[in-house]
């Protein structure tokens, strides 16, 4: 079986690192901010943030209409400067267009679509700040995507964390100071992204295009539709609960359930660096030939990151709640648990998918998640009549379960690389066994220092049981951290070809 080289997953792992830097910056200020807007908004307020974000994301899948995947894909295809400037020129003309459409419509449509969709005409305003903040974000989620290309992790992140603090602090100010609620939050996230906006124009103006070919434009639109269906399927996994529970339970249990799916979601603070250095480095090394090997490791270590980091939150769930959140949302932490394996779920699939991606079967995976979220929305409407939000949280798990395991057996057909399973099934039995003692300090009834000592050991006897059972090796450990000191001297270089020529 070929082995993957270290230093092609260390140069992916570096790239995260540089990556993960804003983006765990992003979530820590989002989390540290959220007590106040829970506090300070009604439950109703923060349900209708709750949902104009989960609809605003559902037009941004259809305005970017796999676009991103596209742009990565056929920038690494050509060879020549301006065949690359066609592509990103002809990639920002399409995006702008598409996001115009829908955004028109938001703004002239605004009382209409406020009676329908939030029950009340007072949220038109919403809605047509839904309208711009959907512009100016597919023109910085662009900005990100050329950073991206160019291999600039720092600047990435220094622009993520320039935004989001903008954003939660021009937020604050409108909810506290003027009283502003779900309006006062959509106009901190407008104003953060305008001037990221600015930001980024600055720093990519050496390889922002505007040339623009029809060649390219189909090429681009060839590659991207087919994945439109899987990214709105994607979409309706991620947010279709929110929509569901909306009309279902009310607003106000909405939030509730908003609450402990941001918990359960910070399981991806452990993968979210690896999305997002992942697509790039992905199709860079897939002329390699042990590409496959490549992916096979990628898969094992991703599960154990975010297994590791999936149950250090359920650990303390009760006390990470009591800090986000006043105690009329404590039913929140029913659905922590099933959250958080669902983000596990979603983590490893990215790379599970990579098959038709490469092999540019792309349909291959509309149909994956077509079936995925057929699934997955008729468990919603069977369970949350039943369970409430415990039901729409067993609902995400599974559906993101037999996404992930469907989109690897389908891609299996026109790209196969062999998974390990036997170590794969070695980290699962630890993280359960992890996993029961954690519960079994919740059953005994400690209290005080003990209570916490014995939950963080629970936690890390994961890790301890990963190398007793042989998935990691005390020598294959040793190795990684001294080719880790020897990538650090060189100061981190961040690409692969960088990496192989390191001492």
């Amino acid at each position: 079986m070929p082995t993957s080289t270290p230093r092609s997953l260390l140069s992916l792992s570096l790239q995260s690192i540089g990556y993960g830097f804003g983006i765990l910056g992003r979530q820590l200020i989002i989390y540290v901010t959220l007590p106040f807007f829970t506090n300070k908004m009604t439950q109703k307020e923060f349900g209708v943030v709750s949902f104009s974000l989960a609809i605003l994301g559902f037009v941004n899948v259809l305005t970017t209409a796999g676009l991103h995947g596209a742009i990565f894909r056929f920038y690494h295809d050509k060879d020549d400067i301006q065949s690359r400037r066609l592509v990103l020129g002809s990639s920002l003309f399409l995006l702008t267009m598409l996001a115009a459409l829908p955004a028109v419509i938001f703004l002239f449509m605004a009382r209409p679509l406020a009676q329908r969709l939030l029950n009340d005409q007072v949220y038109a305003p919403v809605i047509q700040l839904s309208a711009l903040l959907l512009v100016i974000d597919t023109l910085v989620n662009y900005g990100y995507v050329l950073l991206r290309i160019e291999a600039r992790p720092i600047a990435t992140s220094l622009t993520n964390l320039l935004i989001v603090a903008s954003q939660m602090g021009v937020a604050l100010i409108m909810v506290y100071k003027y009283t502003q609620g779900a309006f006062g939050y959509l106009s901190g996230l407008l104003i953060g992204e305008v001037i990221g906006l600015c930001l980024l124009s600055w720093l990519t103006r050496r390889i922002v295009a505007f040339n623009i070919s029809r060649q390219s434009i189909g090429e681009l639109l060839r590659y991207g539709l087919p994945l439109l269906p899987a990214a709105l399927s994607m979409w309706a996994l991620n947010l279709a609960d929110r929509t569901v529970l909306s009309q279902m339970v009310g607003l106000d249990q909405l939030a509730i359930y908003e609450v402990g799916y941001k918990m359960g979601a910070m399981v991806t603070l452990a993968a979210a660096p690896f999305r997002v250095a992942w697509p790039p480095f992905a199709f860079s090394v897939m002329r390699k030939p042990n590409a496959q090997a490549i992916y096979r490791d990628v898969v094992t270590y991703l599960l154990l990151a975010s297994l590791l980091f999936a149950l250090g939150l359920l650990a303390f769930k009760s006390e990470i709640l009591r800090l986000l959140a006043p105690s009329s949302y404590s039913a929140a932490i029913s659905v922590v648990d099933w959250v958080a394996l669902a983000q596990v779920f979603l983590s490893i699939q990215m790379v599970l998918s990579i098959g038709p991606k490469i092999s540019k079967r792309t349909f291959d995976l509309t149909i994956v998640a077509m079936l995925s979220t057929a699934v997955y929305i008729a468990l919603l409407i069977i369970l949350i009549p039943l369970l409430g939000i415990v039901g729409a949280a067993i609902s995400t798990t599974i559906g993101y379960g037999l996404l992930a395991f469907a989109s690897y057996g389908i891609g299996q057909r026109s790209y196969p690389f062999p998974l390990d399973w036997n170590r794969l099934l070695r980290v699962v039995l630890a993280a359960g066994g992890s996993y029961l003692l954690i519960q079994f300090a919740d059953a005994i009834g400690v209290s005080g220092w003990t209570y916490y000592l014995f939950k963080m050991g629970a936690w890390l006897s994961f890790p301890v049981i990963v190398v007793l059972v042989g998935v990691i090796t005390p020598l294959q450990l040793r190795g990684l951290l001294h080719l880790v000191s020897t990538m650090l001297r060189a100061r981190f270089k961040y690409t692969d070809q960088a990496a192989a020529h390191s001492p």
